[in-house]
């Protein structure tokens, strides 16, 4: 009994020393190939691989210089493998394709040579890394979600700018067969919430990924052409997605190769470099929310944005109304113009009929002075004034193609004077003006 007792405290010991120096820990990424490290010395190898944690499962062997698949449980057949052309060099490892949860744990590597046997433990941890984040909104509710992710992931949330209210927060986490866990999480908003910028992130022990929910202001476009922003300039630009009503598919890829849907391939005119997207030819059927989602390795920032569609012209008839106005701009133009000169015109003829009668009542007021005891005005002086009324009263009654006429005629600078009831015309000569100085004089 005594002997008995020796041996298991042996064994235990054994195990307690094999553990103690460290198995070896491989991470494996869900159905992704996956290797298990071993190795020998020695010549003619046996080569058997086990999950101790699974009840000592059969996972693969190799031996008469062949690998030996019937030997292999059902969950690994057709899975593992030995590297052959390496087995000569004292390389045991085996390769596990498509790796699965299922596949997590301790694993033994049993070589026997003619040299003697060897063993040796690796620990699998397999991951389903997170590998998207999907955040939307309705009326009053925010969620965010992830899927087909282990171990376990764990979801916070957070606020741009920072907040203290306390929201009421439903998170939810399911597993599916494969082992792997969906996780969801709403926040219900109130109304002060709603300026708020929130933010998602899900991580675990493999990788982290978070999603920024930027409420972007309303835009009011009009049916012809229009450019929607994508988000804040400070934002580094790596792949994006434009959705409408955030399920359907408006383009993705990169601001300089992209591909666009079948069904908006007659609305989308291009995409800038900022990540602005133009479109064409909408109209209330395109009006609704636009989603613009930029990724990168850790982190997407959707910038969501409300488009309300208003009705404008199409290409042709902006075209018609760029000519119509133009010409529309030409004759008021020349409206102003030819009024601007009428204007003129009117303010020489009230000029000129200012003149006439500052000079009719100078020449009144030299009647009556000559009439109270000075006698008679000189009969130069009243032909003079006479003539002078003439010819002002003819320029304001006269069409303007007779004035231009008479202007050239008085170029020749007549004066026809009345002399003692006959007429008589004098040449008057250049600088003189013989009567009318006369009678200025007087």
């Amino acid at each position: 009994m005594a002997g008995i007792k020796c041996v298991v405290f042996l064994m235990v010991l054994i195990f307690q020393w094999t553990h103690a120096r460290g198995d070896t820990e491989v991470s494996c990424v869900y159905m992704e190939n996956c290797t298990l490290p071993c190795s020998y010395e020695g010549a003619d190898v046996v080569i058997h691989w086990h999950q101790v944690s699974a009840g000592n499962l059969p996972v693969h062997s190799f031996f008469h210089n062949q690998d030996q698949p019937g030997n292999s449980a059902q969950r690994f057949k057709g899975r593992a493998s030995t590297f052959k052309d390496q087995i000569s060099r004292g390389n045991a490892s085996v390769l596990l394709t498509g790796a699965k949860v299922q596949d997590e744990g301790r694993y033994r590597c049993y070589t026997s040579t003619i040299n003697g046997n060897m063993e040796s433990f690796i620990n699998l941890k397999a991951d389903a890394p997170v590998h998207k984040v999907d955040v939307y909104q309705g009326e009053n509710r925010i969620t965010c979600r992830s899927e087909g992710i282990y171990p376990k992931p764990v979801l916070t949330w957070s606020t741009s700018p920072p907040s203290s209210l306390t929201f009421k927060n439903t998170t939810t986490v399911n597993q599916t067969e494969q082992q792997l866990y969906n996780i969801s999480s709403s926040l219900i908003l109130s109304g002060s919430d709603h300026d708020l910028n929130f933010s998602c992130t899900v991580s675990t022990r493999r990788n982290r990924k978070s999603v920024a929910f930027l409420k972007m202001p309303s835009q009011d476009v009009l049916e012809y052409e229009n450019t929607i922003p994508c988000s804040p300039s400070n934002i580094q630009l790596s792949n994006l997605i434009w959705r409408f009503n955030h399920s359907q598919l408006i383009l993705n890829g990169t601001v300089t190769s992209y591909t666009v849907s079948e069904k908006w391939k007659q609305h989308v005119k291009k995409l800038s470099e900022s990540g602005s997207l133009t479109l064409q030819d909408i109209s209330a059927d395109q009006e609704g929310i636009y989603t613009c989602e930029v990724n990168d390795a850790e982190e997407t920032t959707i910038s969501l944005r409300s488009v309300m569609i208003h009705k404008g012209t199409s290409g042709s008839s902006l075209r018609r109304v760029i000519v119509v106005t133009v010409i529309i701009a030409a004759a008021v133009a020349f409206i102003i113009y030819t009024y601007k000169k009428v204007l003129e015109f009117f303010a020489v003829i009230v000029a000129t009929l200012f003149v006439a009668i500052m000079f009719k009542l100078l020449a009144a007021v030299v009647v009556k002075m000559y009439g109270r005891g000075r006698g008679k005005m000189p009969p130069t002086c009243q032909n003079s004034a006479t003539h002078l009324w003439g010819a002002l009263h003819t320029f304001i009654i006269t069409a303007p193609e007779h004035r231009e006429q008479r202007r050239r005629d008085s170029k020749k600078d007549t004066a026809k004077l009345q002399l003692n009831g006959s007429s008589k015309t004098i040449q008057a000569r250049p600088g003189k003006r013989t009567a009318l100085v006369r009678c200025v004089v007087l």
